[in-house]
């Protein structure tokens, strides 16, 4: 195999100026050289030679959009993201992915319309400055399709000597979705994130950090992995069959939003405190878990709920409902984890009368109450009413303090 200089591609890439994209690094094990080899030439290409002839195999890397930045790193925008994403996934081969913009700016100017007063387009920010009323900014951004489509527009001042702003558009991006169930699935998967971001965005809310779907066999609904720079959808074969696919993904998109924000229900600096302040029996660790999942849940639905706020439907009470249900069934003798069920059926409860969706008469009030009893213990009430009022946006210390009285509520059921 013949590679190209790799200088060429660094200069080729510095010559484009700056943009907006992503860094995507990654790790072989160079012991497997099969799979090296593969990398290297579906990432820079390859050389081959018969019957006296030279056949060449254009490399990822050559794509326009993609820069060479160095060994096992390249940027790459948005549009090719997905493309780079699904292979190095299917190889199984470790990589992250980090939002970046590289190279300089460059600038524009514009002449003819606002004669000495010149507005300067600056490609790093899409912001506009200069000495011009709002209306013949207006008309020279229009006079640039090539830079900018009209619903980049934002609010500009009317005042004729100001600074003029107007913030970048940006979609949530989905890089990839992996059908690993071999049950199908990947496009209606696509079309209800983007149908669901598209939701969020109505409302200022978007996910910044690339996302990668994987539809999987498991027993739950689904489930979000995130790390420093990007996130993991799995989506169960179940949901992908049910009617329940978007509120799925809208719940996902809460945990995304409030991991980037830092909230403290998902910040692993809190996490590490509250390992040493929160003291659980041994064999509450399980139920605990689940409960404190709750909590997470709760700040995730605040999201979810907003976006489908507007629904005709009422999906969330019939899906509430039939986690009490179900639970009633599954009681036991083990204390621990009829406590723990009982925490579900306060964070079903919770959560419902949160969002206005549950009165005080509804019928599900005296099905978890008649659970508590059937299990010798009184909780629903004070687990309910715990996770109805999470306060929206707790520091770290208040939070560990909200975390600590959920303890209490349990470990005092459990001994009830």
């Amino acid at each position: 195999m013949v590679r190209r200089s790799t200088i060429k591609w660094v200069r080729e890439g510095k010559a484009i100026g700056r943009e907006s994209g992503f860094i995507v690094t990654w790790d072989v094990n160079s012991s497997d050289r099969a799979m090296a080899h593969r990398l290297q030439r579906f990432v820079y290409g390859d050389t081959a030679r018969s019957n006296g002839r030279e056949y060449r195999y254009p490399g990822f890397v050559e794509k326009t959009g993609v820069r060479y930045l160095g060994q096992s790193v390249i940027f790459v925008r948005p549009n090719l993201l997905g493309e780079l994403v699904d292979f190095l996934s299917k190889s199984r081969i470790e990589h992250e992915v980090t939002a970046a913009a590289v190279g300089q700016s460059r600038g524009w100017t514009i002449s003819g319309i606002c004669p000495k007063r010149v507005v300067s387009v600056r490609d790093a920010t899409w912001s506009f400055s200069g000495f011009c009323p709002k209306s013949l900014v207006v008309r020279c951004l229009r006079s640039l399709p090539c830079l900018l489509r009209s619903e980049d527009f934002g609010h500009m001042s009317e005042h004729p000597q100001r600074f003029f702003r107007i913030p970048r558009v940006a979609r949530s991006v989905l890089t990839a979705v992996v059908d690993r169930s071999g049950r199908g699935g990947t496009r209606k998967v696509k079309a209800a994130f983007e149908e669901v971001a598209a939701r969020y965005e109505e409302h200022g809310l978007r996910v910044s950090w690339p996302v990668s779907a994987e539809i999987v066999s498991m027993a739950i609904m689904g489930a979000t992995k995130s790390s420093d720079s990007s996130h993991t959808l799995f989506v169960s074969v179940r949901a992908v069959e049910s009617g329940l696919l978007d509120g799925l993904i809208a719940h996902e998109m809460g945990h995304m939003l409030r991991t980037e924000s830092g909230h403290a229900s998902h910040n692993a600096e809190v996490f590490r405190a509250l390992s040493r302040e929160v003291r659980i029996p041994r064999a509450a660790e399980g139920a605990f878990s689940a409960a404190f999942n709750h909590i997470q849940d709760i700040y995730a639905d605040d999201y979810a709920f907003l976006v489908f706020s507007t629904d005709g439907d009422d999906r969330a009470y019939e899906f509430f409902s039939q986690w009490i249900e179900g639970n009633a069934s599954m009681r036991g003798r083990n204390r621990w984890k009829n406590v723990s069920l009982a925490a579900t059926n306060g964070f079903a409860l919770g959560n419902l009368l949160r969002h206005g969706r549950l009165s005080k008469d509804d019928p599900l009030w005296e099905r978890a109450h008649a659970f508590d009893r059937e299990a010798g213990f009184e909780a629903v009430a004070a687990l309910a009413n715990f996770y109805a009022k999470l306060p929206e946006d707790p520091s770290p210390e208040a939070f560990v303090t909200q975390v600590n009285t959920l303890a209490t509520v349990m470990t005092r059921a459990a001994s009830s």
